[in-house]
C-alpha cells in the first residue's frame, strides 16, 4: 500500500481523525481523515476529542492505515491511538502529528494558528502521559509505576491515610509521573489552557484532569527539584481551571487568542520548555497572548534566527542592534535603558507555590520616572529566579521594565517584561516610565489567575533621604543627588557619555590630553549602553557572576563581532557607577585598562574615557588615598597621549612610582624605542609606596634588569609599614645575590623611634611582620653590636609576650655571622634606657614591665647566674617579676 497523499484544506477548515473500532487490541489501526469546518458558527462543544502528547523518537515508528493510503507516526503516538480505540464504536480524534500535513509549510504555518481554537472548541482534551521505549521490559515497568502513581494522587484528593508524603517510595513514584516530558512540553501549555474538559491517561489508567490536580495539590512536594515543580506547577494550574476559564478573546476579526497573558511575560515564563521545532517556542504562545503581532503570525518557511529576531524586535526599539543565530537559542541585543533599582534582599516563600518577596532599593532622581508611586509588587514565577543584586532597568522604548543580572562584562535578561500587580502603594496614581523621547504609562496587568498561582512579590523601598546615593550597596546621605551632573563643554568630550575622546589637528598632532580629568563628572540621569544576552537554552545552565562574554560565546560557537572587551567592561563599569556601586565600578574599569594595555590601545579614546570615569569616581567616593588615586590617573592619561615625549627626568620618575597605581609608570616603560634609566632614587619610591609597592617594585625588576638594590632601597621597604614585607620579599627571590643585611637595616627594621605607648596594634604587627620576613631570609646575618641588639629587645615594651618576638630574640641569640654575644653590658642597656624614661620603683608603669619581661627572658635563656643581674635584683628587686 502507498503513503497517503493529503489534499488541500479549504480555508477555515481542518482535518480530524477518524479512528475505527476493533474488538482486537492488537489489530492494525485502521482511520480515515475528513475535512472539518472550524469555523462553523454553532455554539457549545464540537463533538471531537484533541489529543495532548509527546511526539517521542521519531526512529521509533509505526504505521496507520486509511483507505487510500498509510501514514507513519511515532511509537508513542501509536500506543495513545491503540489506548483511545473503542472495541465498538468510532472516535473522532484531533491529533497535529496526522491531522496537519508536515511536509506542507504553508498548511502547517495556517493550522498551527488555528490550534488554540481547535483545542478550545474540542469536547475534551486527552492527556496522554505514557512514553513508550520500544522496549517491552521497560514499558511494562513504566506502566506499573504510571499507575501506583496516579493511584497515590487519586488517594491524596479523598485525604485517605496512605496518601501521605511519608512513604519515600510513593513520593519517588509521584516525582517520576512529573519529570515525564509531557510537562516540559512547550505546546502543552496552550494545549491544557484552551481545553474545556481533560483527561489523563496512562496505559490502562486514566483520572480526571481536575481531580489530579486536587491530589497533587493535596501531596507535599517540597522535595521536587525547583525545575520540575515550575513545570508541573504550571501545567497542573492550568488544567484545574480548564472548566471556569472563558475559552477565546478576538482581538481582530478571524484571529482566536485565549487571552491569558502579554507574550513577553509568558516567554518569561516558559522559554526553557522544549519543542522540537525552535520555532514553536514562539508559535506554542500566540494563542495565549493578549497581544497580536503580525510578524510573529506562524511561518514555517522562516528560519529560527530570523523569527527569533523579529521577537526581540517587538520589545526592543529599531535602533537596538539585535544579533541572533540558527544554532542556538541566544540573541545579544545592543541597547540604551535607564537603571530603577536594585534588588536588595530575596526571601523565598513556599516551593511549590514559587513565591519570592523581592526587596529594592530604588535609583534617586531618574528624568521620566514619576517619584512617589512605590509599592509590592507580585510577579509571577519566571524561568529565571530573581537574585540579589538584580538590576531593574527600562529599556528605551519599553512601557514595562526588565530584570537583568550582571556578569564581569555583559547583563544576562532574567525577565524581559516585569509584570508590577499591585499588592500595596502609597499613592493612587500610575507610575510612568519614560526613556529618550518617548513616555507611556504603565500597561494594565491582565488577568492571570487561571494560568499561574506562583508569584514572587518585589518590594520597592524609596530611601527616607531625597537626596541619597548607594555606595557599594549601603545607602549614604550625602546631601548631593547622584543625578547631579555639571556640564561639560570641553572639546574632546562626549557629552552624553562622559567619555574623553582625543582629537587630531589637521597636521595630526595631539590636543592636550585629557582636560576634563580635572572636572569629571557623571550621574545617574543619563543612559545607560546594554550589552545583554537573553539565553533560553536551559540545560547549559546561568554562567557564573564572574563569566566572560567571550567564554560564553565560545562555549556556544557563537561567531559575533561586537564592542571590544574594553568597551564592554568600560560599560559595565558606568552601569556599576550611575549605581553608585563604586568599587565595582572601579574593578571593571582597571580591567578595561588592562585589556587597552594587552591590545596595546591605551592611548584610545575608550581607554582615555575609562581614566576620565576612574577620576570621577574617585572623587566622588573620596576615601582615604583617592586623591591620589586620581593623580595617578590623570597622569596615566597624560602619559597614554604623548609617551614619545613624556619628561623622563629622575623627578618625573620618583612621582610616577609614588603613585597608588602602577598604570601610569607601565605604560611610559613600555614606549617602544625609549630607553629610562632607573635610579636608587626611583627604586626607593617604589620601595616606600604603601599602596602598591610590592607591585611598583615587580613592575620595575621586569622591566630593567640592570637594576641594584642598595641599603637605601632596602631601608625604604623597611619603613615602609604598608606594603614593606611584601617588597622586602619579592627583591629577596629575586635579588638574594645583591644584598646584605647590615645593622643599619635591623635598626631601621625596629623603627622603635616612631613608637609611642598610643601606636596602633596593626602598626605594631606590621612592623614584626617586617623583621620576621627580614630574619628568617636565609642570608640575613647581620652583626649586630651592642646598640643594636639592645634597640631589638627593646621591643619587648610593646609586643611583650609575643611568639613571634620570641623567634627572632632566639635569632639574635643564635644565628649570628660574627663574634656579637648577648651580653650584661646589652642588658644593662635596657636597664639604663629604662632608667632614662621612668623611675622603676613604680611598678605599674609600662616602661618598667618590658624591662621586667625583657631581662627576665635574658636571665631564664641566656645569663643564668650572672653576678650583674644579681646586683640589679638586690637594688630593684620589683625588677625581675
Amino acid at each position: 500500500m502507498q503513503s497517503y497523499i493529503y489534499q488541500p484544506l479549504p480555508r477555515g477548515f481542518i482535518r480530524l481523525l477518524r479512528l475505527k473500532p476493533h474488538e482486537d487490541a492488537d489489530a492494525p489501526l485502521q482511520c480515515e481523515l475528513f475535512h472539518y469546518p472550524l469555523t462553523d458558527d454553532r455554539k457549545g462543544t464540537h463533538l471531537y476529542e484533541a489529543l495532548s502528547y509527546c511526539w517521542g523518537p521519531p526512529s521509533e515508528s509505526q504505521k496507520v492505515f486509511t483507505g487510500t493510503g498509510y501514514l507513519q507516526i511515532t511509537a508513542n503516538l501509536h500506543a495513545a491511538l491503540a489506548r483511545l480505540r473503542d472495541p465498538f464504536l468510532e472516535r473522532v480524534i484531533w491529533v497535529d502529528a496526522i491531522c496537519i500535513n508536515q511536509k506542507d509549510a504553508d498548511e502547517k504555518g495556517h493550522q498551527v494558528q488555528l490550534m488554540a481554537e481547535i483545542y478550545a472548541r474540542a469536547s475534551g482534551v486527552v492527556v496522554w502521559l505514557e512514553e513508550v521505549t520500544g522496549d517491552n521490559q521497560l514499558d511494562l515497568v513504566a506502566q506499573s509505576e504510571s499507575y501506583r502513581a496516579l493511584q497515590i494522587i487519586s488517594l491524596a484528593v479523598n485525604e485517605a491515610p496512605t496518601a501521605t508524603s511519608g512513604n519515600v517510595e510513593d513520593g519517588a513514584g509521584v516525582a517520576k509521573l512529573l519529570n515525564r516530558n509531557w510537562f516540559n512540553r512547550m505546546w502543552v501549555l496552550q494545549e491544557v489552557a484552551a481545553s474545556r474538559h481533560v483527561l489523563i491517561m496512562c496505559h490502562l489508567t486514566e483520572m480526571d484532569g481536575h481531580a489530579f490536580c486536587q491530589g497533587l495539590s493535596a501531596m507535599d512536594l517540597s522535595s521536587l527539584d525547583r525545575t520540575t515543580q515550575t513545570r508541573a506547577r504550571s501545567a497542573i494550574y492550568l488544567i484545574k481551571s480548564a472548566t471556569l476559564r472563558p475559552k477565546q478573546t478576538l482581538h481582530t476579526p478571524g484571529v482566536f487568542s485565549l487571552g491569558i497573558r502579554a507574550l513577553g511575560e509568558l516567554i518569561d515564563l516558559y522559554h526553557t520548555r522544549n519543542a522540537t521545532d525552535r520555532r514553536d517556542k514562539i508559535y506554542a504562545l500566540l494563542g495565549m497572548s493578549t497581544d497580536t503581532y503580525p510578524e510573529l503570525k506562524p511561518d514555517y518557511r522562516i528560519s529560527w534566527k530570523d523569527l527569533f529576531c523579529r521577537l526581540v524586535r517587538t520589545f526592543v526599539p529599531e535602533a537596538a542592534s539585535v544579533s541572533t543565530w540558527n544554532g542556538c537559542e541566544t540573541a545579544l541585543i545592543q541597547t540604551k535603558g535607564r537603571v530603577l533599582g536594585t534588588v536588595s534582599s530575596v526571601e523565598t516563600g513556599n516551593p511549590w507555590d514559587d513565591t519570592q518577596t523581592v526587596s529594592i532599593v530604588e535609583l534617586q532622581d531618574v528624568p521620566g520616572l514619576q517619584s512617589g508611586w512605590i509599592g509590592r509588587w507580585t510577579v509571577r514565577a519566571a524561568a529565571k529566579r530573581a537574585g540579589e543584586g538584580d538590576i531593574i532597568c527600562l529599556l528605551q522604548g519599553a512601557s514595562r521594565p526588565t530584570l537583568i543580572r550582571v556578569h564581569d562584562d555583559y547583563c544576562v535578561i532574567i525577565a524581559m517584561v516585569v509584570d508590577q500587580a499591585l499588592a500595596e502603594q502609597s499613592e493612587s496614581r500610575p507610575r510612568t516610565y519614560s526613556v529618550g523621547t518617548e513616555t507611556r504609562p504603565e500597561s494594565r496587568r491582565s488577568s492571570f489567575e487561571e494560568l499561574d498561582r506562583g508569584e514572587r512579590k518585589f518590594v520597592l523601598k524609596r530611601n527616607e533621604t531625597k537626596h541619597s546615593v548607594a555606595t557599594d550597596g549601603k545607602v549614604v546621605t550625602d546631601g548631593t543627588s547622584t543625578g547631579q551632573a555639571n556640564s561639560r563643554t570641553e572639546k574632546g568630550c562626549d557629552a552624553e557619555h562622559g567619555s574623553a575622546v582625543k582629537e587630531e589637528t589637521d597636521t595630526g598632532s595631539r590636543t592636550e590630553p585629557l582636560k576634563s580629568l580635572n572636572h569629571s563628572t557623571d550621574g545617574t540621569a543619563s543612559d545607560v549602553n546594554f550589552l545583554l544576552i537573553w539565553d533560553w537554552e536551559a540545560s547549559r545552565g546561568e554562567p557564573g557572576p564572574e563569566a566572560k562574554l567571550d567564554d560564553f560565546l565560545q562555549e556556544r560557537a557563537i561567531d559575533y563581532a561586537g564592542p571590544s572587551e574594553g568597551g564592554r567592561l568600560r560599560e559595565v563599569g558606568l552601569l556599576y557607577s550611575k549605581m553608585g556601586y563604586y568599587s565595582k565600578a572601579i574593578d571593571r574599569f582597571d580591567s578595561a585598562i588592562e585589556v587597552f594595555k594587552k591590545t596595546s590601545q591605551i592611548d584610545c579614546a575608550d581607554a582615555l574615557a575609562v581614566m576620565d570615569h576612574l577620576v570621577w569616581i574617585y572623587r566622588k567616593r573620596n576615601e582615604r588615598g583617592d586623591d591620589q588615586k586620581v593623580k595617578a590617573v590623570q597622569k596615566m592619561a597624560e602619559i597614554a597621549v604623548s609617551r614619545s615625549s613624556y619628561d623622563t627626568t629622575e623627578a618625573s620618575l620618583v612621582g610616577l612610582a609614588s603613585f597608588h597605581d602602577t598604570n601610569a609608570l607601565e605604560i611610559l616603560l613600555d614606549t617602544p624605542g625609549r630607553h629610562i634609566e632607573i635610579t636608587e632614587n626611583v627604586l626607593a619610591a617604589a620601595a616606600s609606596n604603601n599602596e602598591c609597592g610590592g607591585y611598583m617594585m615587580d613592575l620595575l625588576l621586569d622591566r630593567r634588569d640592570e637594576i641594584v638594590i642598595t641599603e637605601n632601597v632596602l631601608k625604604a621597604a623597611v619603613g615602609n609599614p604598608g606594603t614593606g614585607s611584601f617588597v622586602l620579599k619579592l627583591l629577596f627571590e629575586r635579588k638574594a645575590d645583591h644584598i646584605t643585611v647590615t645593622e643599619d637595616l635591623v635598626w631601621a627594621a625596629a623603627r622603635q623611634d616612631v613608637w609611642t605607648a598610643t601606636t596602633e596594634e596593626e602598626e605594631l604587627n606590621d612592623v614584626l611582620d617586617m623583621l620576621r620576613v627580614l630574619f628568617s631570609w636565609k642570608g640575613c646575618n647581620p652583626a649586630l653590636g651592642r646598640e643594636g641588639a639592645a634597640e631589638i629587645f627593646a621591643l619587648e615594651r610593646y609586643l611583650h609576650g609575643s611568639p613571634a618576638l620570641d623567634g627572632i630574640y632566639a635569632f639574635l641569640l643564635g644565628r649570628q655571622s660574627g663574634p656579637i654575644t648577648i651580653t650584661e653590658d646589652i642588658v644593662e642597656v635596657i636597664v639604663i634606657r629604662c632608667r632614662e624614661e621612668c623611675d622603676l620603683t613604680d611598678v605599674g608603669c609600662s616602661h618598667c614591665r618590658w624591662s621586667q619581661y625583657t631581662v627576665a627572658w635574658l636571665r631564664d635563656r641566656v645569663l643564668q647566674g650572672s653576678r650583674y643581674l644579681e646586683d640589679i635584683w638586690k637594688s630593684d628587686p620589683e625588677l625581675l617579676y
